[in-house]
C-alpha cells in the first residue's frame, strides 16, 4: 500500500519503479513464476516520508524488501482444493465536490505560491518544499475545474470514470476487493475491519481511476495536493466504504 513513485517526478525515464524490483526478487526465486502487481489503498501513502533518495539505488532497496517479505508469506502457503468461488459487483455515484468562486481559487494559487518561493529562498527541509509544491498543484486543480465549469465544461474525470464500480472475488474464506480511484489507506483498513470474511484485500485504481483522491473528511481540514485536487465531496469515502462492506456481506 505506497506509491510506486520512488523515483524523482520530474525524470523523463520510463521505469517499472519499486514493483520492477519486486518482480526482479520473485522471479530469481521461483521459476516460471507469473507476476501481477496491485497497489493496495495507498492514496495517502508516499515513499516520500521514508526514501532514502529518489534513485534506482532506492527503488531496488524497497522492491527487494517487500519481495523477501512476499517470499516469507509465498513459503508459508499450502495447496487446497476445497473452496467455494463467487463474484459480484455494484455501482455508485459518489457525491461531487462544491467548489469555490474563482475569485477565490485564484488567491489561493497565488497564496501557495508565495509560500513555495519563500521556503525555497529559506532553505527548507526537502519534505517541507515537497509538500509545498504538491499544494500548489493542488489549488492550480481547483483553479482549473473552476475555469472549465464557468465554460460549461466538463472535466474528462467526470465523463469517463463515473460511476465508480467495486468487484468482489470471493476465494474460499478470502476475498479481494477492486476500488476505482485511490483511496486513503484509512478506508482500506476500515472495509478489512468491517469484512466478514477471514482474509480481505482491497485493491485500488481497479477498473480505472476515479475523479481525484478518496480522502478523508479530517484531511480536508489539513488541506493538500490529495484533497485539493479531487473532485470528490468529503463523505464519499463514507459512501465507498458502506457499498464495498455490503458487497461483501452479500457474498
Amino acid at each position: 500500500a505506497v506509491h510506486p513513485t520512488v523515483l524523482h517526478g520530474e525524470s523523463d525515464v520510463v521505469s517499472t519503479d519499486y514493483p520492477g524490483y519486486l518482480r526482479g526478487r520473485l522471479v530469481k526465486e521461483f521459476s516460471g513464476l507469473d507476476f501481477l502487481f496491485a497497489q493496495g489503498t495507498s492514496g495517502d501513502q508516499s515513499t516520500r516520508y521514508f526514501r532514502t533518495g529518489q534513485t534506482f539505488e532506492e527503488a531496488e532497496r524497497i522492491g527487494t524488501a517487500i519481495g523477501d517479505e512476499a517470499i516469507r508469506v509465498l513459503e508459508m502457503l499450502k495447496p487446497r482444493r476445497d473452496i467455494g468461488l463467487a463474484a459480484r459487483s455494484v455501482e455508485i455515484q459518489p457525491e461531487l465536490k462544491v467548489f469555490p468562486p474563482k475569485v477565490e481559487a485564484e488567491r489561493a494559487v497565488r497564496e501557495n505560491r508565495a509560500k513555495l518561493e519563500q521556503l525555497k529562498r529559506d532553505g527548507a527541509p526537502y519534505i517541507d518544499v515537497r509538500n509545498a509544491e504538491l499544494r500548489l498543484l493542488g489549488s492550480e486543480d481547483i483553479l482549473g475545474y473552476v475555469i472549465l465549469h464557468e465554460r460549461g465544461e466538463k472535466p474528462e474525470l467526470l465523463v469517463d470514470e463515473l460511476p465508480l464500480e467495486i468487484q468482489a472475488f470471493r476465494i474460499g474464506d478470502g476475498c479481494i476487493l477492486g476500488m476505482q480511484g485511490e483511496l486513503f489507506v484509512e478506508f482500506g483498513l476500515e472495509i478489512k475491519r468491517r469484512s466478514p470474511f477471514e482474509t480481505t484485500f482491497v485493491f485500488e485504481l481497479a477498473n480505472g481511476t476515479a475523479p481525484g483522491y478518496v480522502y478523508t473528511p479530517e484531511s480536508l481540514q489539513e488541506g493538500g495536493y490529495e484533497t485539493d485536487t479531487s473532485m470528490l465531496a468529503p463523505g464519499s469515502g463514507a459512501q465507498i466504504v458502506a457499498a464495498a462492506v455490503q458487497l461483501l456481506s452479500e457474498l
